[in-house]
């Protein structure tokens, strides 16, 4: 908790301009997600697996080590995994954040244009 005490808060017009970037990063991929399932339900299943192990590996690779057993650590980056599937946070303590957030929303940016061409 000391860690987040020390960090500045963030204005109310911050506030705002972030939700509405995130709200505007999250609505076109679940419009996207909606149309190919409409489309093309039967491999909806196989497009979350196959991208939340690739975001799994993603986390994994971040060297994350915020859990005391490893059982529990494979669970945190499972969850981060499904939290990427529609929006990017960072949770690694190293590299430059913005490179990572352009990688990330180059890859779902893709990912949304492949939806949508099926």
């Amino acid at each position: 908790m000391r860690a987040l005490r020390e960090q500045c808060k963030m204005s109310w017009i911050s506030t705002g301009v972030y939700f509405l970037w995130n709200l505007l990063l999250i609505i076109p991929r679940v419009t996207a997600l909606a149309l190919f399932c409409s489309v093309l339900p039967c491999f909806i299943i196989a497009h979350f697996l196959s991208l939340w192990m690739l975001l799994v590996l993603v986390a994994w690779s971040q060297k994350t080590d915020y859990m005391e057993h490893p059982g529990w650590e494979w669970l945190y980056r499972a969850a981060v995994g499904l939290i990427w599937y529609f929006s990017w946070f960072n949770v690694s303590k190293e590299g430059s954040i913005k490179l990572k957030m352009a990688i990330y929303c180059s890859l779902m940016g893709l990912d949304t244009m492949i939806l949508l061409g099926f």
